[in-house]
């Protein structure tokens, strides 16, 4: 049986998340254009072996490592994945629970996570976003204090809860909106104006 090399091997999720990112973050340092980004993205959704991924960055020069963010790990057995939306849209309300750090990207469509009702699994939680192109809706009881940090390049990232009480659940909302938007607010975004 004969080996292949190591760029033809089928390419993972996770590596394709990866890349898409590595993407992001060179068009927000002005490496690509707007048009080149978008190419680019719908080329790594297609990938099929790792050579394919490797091309679309092999011309950006590299980018330092950020720091750290210090996160609660969890044993392997409970590690979510990320909660991929790709040109739909996905409703997370109801009963649900929701990791110490959940994270998503959303590729031309719509997140809505509704934490009303949701059991939150520790006492601060990191909630990681990427919208590109999205509308992301976190709708949140009105005693969480929220905390929403982050940038948007044609886009809005805005919280429009009034605060919080002390000794609530602390949620920090990190992320980017290219040409969408990221809303916190204690109502159903239908109910919100625009």
């Amino acid at each position: 049986m004969e080996t292949l090399p190591d760029t033809q091997h089928r390419v993972s999720a996770p590596e394709r998340d990866q890349t898409i990112g590595r993407l992001q973050e060179a068009y927000i340092h002005g490496q690509l254009s707007e048009h080149e980004l978008g190419e680019r993205i719908d080329r790594a959704l297609g990938a099929v072996v790792k050579s394919d991924l490797r091309e679309l960055v092999s011309d950006l020069p590299a980018i330092a490592p950020a720091a750290p963010v210090a996160a609660v790990r969890l044993p392997w057995w409970r590690r979510r994945k990320k909660e991929n939306v790709y040109k739909s849209t996905v409703r997370k309300t109801g009963p649900w629970t929701v990791p110490p750090v959940f994270r998503s990207r959303v590729y031309k469509g719509m997140l809505v996570l509704d934490l009303r009702q949701a059991r939150l699994s520790a006492a601060q939680t990191l909630i990681e976003l990427n919208a590109y192109k999205s509308k992301v809706a976190i709708i949140v009881p009105p005693d969480y204090n929220i905390e929403l940090e982050g940038h948007a390049y044609k886009g809005s990232m805005e919280n429009l809860t009034t605060g919080g009480l002390p000794g609530s659940p602390h949620i920090l909302i990190r992320g980017s909106a290219y040409k969408g938007s990221v809303v916190v607010s204690t109502q159903d975004p239908e109910a919100l104006p625009g």
